[in-house]
């Protein structure tokens, strides 16, 4: 389940209506109205806290990596953190599958990037980054969030702990040295494959 850990009740409340509705019927037939019904609200109260739909979705595309990323900054163990997102998104993927085919993948896929390459340079700092490691996190991050929505769209099956484990191998030489080997379990203290 997706964690609204820092929304305010109605912004909870209203994706929780959203995701409901838009688990079996298609998002360009939902309205706001039909979003806040449950909710006894009127449409003026969707507006105070989303401008769309698809902003709405963004925030919840958000909401949804609040976890995983909580995990990382709390622990450093990047492989708990992919796993955590993989069954977080397996688990809601029939509302993933939807928003995409709403949305479109690209849309989408901007979003999940933009929230990934945050963290990373979150965890990292930009000004520690040099050009050829910007390079290799945006390609990496590519593969993984094309990754992630291959196993939404039910086109790759998935064994999370295994997965984030292959994720955290394919990690760019010179990005590792960002992560704290004593949590990071994959690599041993010299960088290399076991």
């Amino acid at each position: 389940m997706i964690s609204f850990n820092n929304a305010d009740k109605m912004e909870k409340d209203i994706a929780m209506s959203f995701m409901n509705i838009a688990r079996g019927k298609n998002y360009r037939k939902i309205s706001v109205a039909e979003i806040m019904a449950p909710l006894s609200a009127t449409r003026q109260a969707f507006y105070y806290y989303f401008e769309n739909i698809d902003e709405l979705i963004n925030w919840i595309n958000i909401q949804a990596l609040e976890i995983p990323f909580t995990i990382f900054f709390e622990t450093k163990n990047l492989a708990q953190s992919y796993e955590a997102a993989l069954k977080l998104y397996i688990d809601n993927s029939d509302f993933f599958r939807n928003v995409i085919s709403y949305m479109g993948k690209g849309p989408f896929e901007k979003s999940m990037y933009d929230q990934f390459l945050k963290g990373m340079i979150e965890h990292i700092g930009i000004r520690r980054f040099s050009e050829d490691e910007i390079f290799a996190a945006c390609i990496y991050l590519k593969g993984v969030v094309d990754y992630y929505l291959n196993i939404i769209e039910g086109n790759t099956e998935c064994d999370p702990p295994k997965v984030s484990e292959q994720m955290c191998k394919a990690l760019p030489q010179n990005l590792i040295k960002y992560y704290d080997y004593e949590h990071f379990e994959v690599y041993p203290k010299n960088g290399r494959f076991r």
